[in-house]
């Protein structure tokens, strides 16, 4: 008997040094390990995109909407695996190419910064009056860059519809002062800085221009410019001289533009 306790303690002492490393091994097991991993990003600019999707190669999609002030996105519970993101822009911005990701279990992975650029094409607001008639332009043309600017808005396209179109060209052309963004700009004599207003009525399209000698001119004023944000805003007002004989000059009244481009 006395001999058998020492061995019982011997095996207490085991069993107390073992226990707790037995237990920790079944618990690690009884955890379940992560499926699932985050994939995210940054648009810019952060208003760009409305909307990113992850497509799986079994076709299930995944939505994130990005914030639309840090631009940031984050795709959560993607099951592991290889995932195409596609983004949907807001008008005005291109869509990114498609980007190519793997998810994996119990990570975060990001794609870094997805960028959208402007799809060139102006958009917004110009309006004018002609004598107690006001205008409001629905349909947009021209070319706006750092260095020049030709805006033209057009009413309609149908039987009737009146145009408004404002030339402030470059560096480099005669007399005409330059665009250098905010300022205003004198229509004077200059053939390159001049601003026109078309009407077309029956087929006959009338074109009243500014630039002749002897003639009112006007001022086409830049409030804003933003090269960064795409963005121009400014008034105008010109009386226009008919190239066409047999044709009164017309005033052209409170014109104001805002558009992006």
């Amino acid at each position: 008997m006395m001999y058998f306790v020492p061995r019982f303690r011997a095996l207490l002492l085991w069993l107390s040094l073992c226990l707790p490393f037995v237990l920790l091994a079944c618990s690690k097991e009884d955890i379940a390990q992560p499926t699932t991993g985050i994939v995210e990003g940054t648009v810019s600019p952060a208003h760009a995109l409305q909307l990113v999707t992850a497509t799986g190669p079994d076709g299930r999609t995944f939505e994130a909407t990005p914030d639309g002030t840090t631009g940031q996105f984050s795709l959560t519970s993607l099951p592991a695996g290889v995932y195409t993101l596609t983004f949907r822009s807001v008008t005005g911005y291109v869509n990114p190419d498609p980007v190519k990701v793997t998810a994996e279990p119990g990570r975060s992975v990001s794609v870094g910064r997805i960028v959208s650029v402007r799809d060139g094409k102006i958009r917004g607001m110009m309006t004018w009056n002609v004598g107690s008639t006001s205008y409001s332009a629905t349909l947009y043309y021209g070319s706006i860059r750092k260095s020049s600017m030709i805006l033209t808005g057009t009413t309609s396209l149908g039987s009737v519809w009146q145009q408004v179109s404002l030339v402030i060209p470059g560096e480099g052309f005669g007399t005409a002062a330059p665009f250098k963004g905010v300022g205003t700009y004198p229509l004077e004599t200059s053939d390159y800085l001049f601003a026109d207003f078309t009407s077309y009525a029956n087929g006959n399209p009338i074109r009243h221009v500014t630039g002749f000698p002897g003639k009112p001119g006007g001022t086409i004023t830049i409030t804003s410019f933003d090269e960064n944000a795409r963005t121009v805003a400014g008034t105008f007002e010109f009386v226009g001289t008919p190239l066409t004989l047999g044709y009164e000059d017309v005033a052209v009244t409170n014109g104001r533009f805002n558009v992006t481009y």
